[in-house]
């Protein structure tokens, strides 16, 4: 399903990295439409300043990651709902 996702922002016709714009916005507590959405945003704006983006998005990221989890669950979306 991901993969199909992704397909619509053509996020598939890029070669993978260490880190995505999804990846920094949430990772696997993103739903899989967001997550692909944020990947389309990644690739259509792909350049210095994006990369620079991800770069400092991920040190934040890579020092408290607790958003692993296999596959879209959404928890996101749900807390933000909660307020």
């Amino acid at each position: 399903m991901l993969t199909a996702e992704r397909d619509k922002y053509n996020a598939n016709d890029i070669k993978p990295g260490l880190t995505g714009w999804a990846q920094i916005n949430g990772r696997d507590e993103l739903e899989i439409p967001e997550k692909s959405k944020l990947d389309g945003e990644y690739k259509n704006n792909l350049g210095l300043k994006m990369d620079i983006k991800c770069f400092l998005g991920s040190l934040h990221v890579f020092g408290k990651d607790n958003t692993v989890v296999e596959g879209g669950t959404g928890e996101m979306k749900k807390e933000n709902s909660r307020y």
